[in-house]
């Protein structure tokens, strides 16, 4: 049985693709600050890039962000996300930033923008905690959705004992393949390398955990 469920833990392993997930985090991005003195734009800047970054770091982040000389009705160039300060009007499709609550200017990107919010993270520090926290409790209510799901037949005494142990070896699979996908998504969010051998030892703590529980329930 112990091999049968490696095996099956392994195939289902086979179908993540880190590869993927480094392109969605290293996909450019440009977000336009938008402001009309030059203490407004260092406020905004102070945020998204703080004085506690290295120089390296700095410099990474300024290939992202980029000051926009703000002309109502003018064709400008064209940006991700535009961000504006409190005493400018926002775009149709702008956000306004809050100097006493920029959390809430985050918030209000990733709410319209969640396809961009790996990538976002992974340039731009103050985004990373909410995506994280948004990325754990997706991945956590997948897999209590589907451990409901497979425990459904439970609820009728003696109607899943035939298939209980093979199917319980699937959920098994299931459970730790969407684990791995959640460490790889973190670490892309936290701009960490990412990949098999880049993670191997988040990886084998996510193995032996499921080994170990199947163990435990059995």
């Amino acid at each position: 049985m112990s091999l049968n469920l490696f095996q099956t833990v392994k195939d289902a392993i086979s179908h993540l693709n880190p590869h993927d997930i480094r392109e969605e985090a290293d996909r450019p991005l440009r977000v336009g600050l938008f402001a009309n003195s030059e203490r407004a734009y260092q406020q905004m800047e102070a945020y998204f890039a703080p004085a506690s970054l290295s120089v390296n770091r700095r410099e990474q982040v300024a290939q992202v962000i980029q000051r926009a000389a703000y002309a109502p009705g003018e064709a400008g160039p064209a940006y991700d996300i535009e961000i504006f300060s409190e005493e400018l009007r926002p775009s149709k499709n702008g956000f306004t930033f809050y100097l006493n609550n920029p959390e809430h200017t985050v918030k209000d990107i990733l709410k319209a923008h969640s396809s961009l919010g790996v990538g976002l993270a992974r340039h731009l520090e103050p985004f990373q905690k909410p995506v994280a926290d948004h990325i754990i409790r997706l991945v956590s209510k997948e897999n209590a959705l589907f451990s409901l799901a497979t425990a459904i037949p439970d609820v009728v005494p003696f109607l899943s004992l035939p298939w209980a142990m093979g199917e319980f070896a699937s959920d098994t699979a299931v459970l730790t393949a969407n684990q791995i996908r959640m460490a790889f998504i973190l670490a892309a969010a936290s701009d960490r390398e990412v990949g098999y051998r880049e993670q191997k030892g988040e990886i084998a703590t996510i193995l032996l955990g499921a080994f170990g529980w199947r163990a435990i329930a059995r």
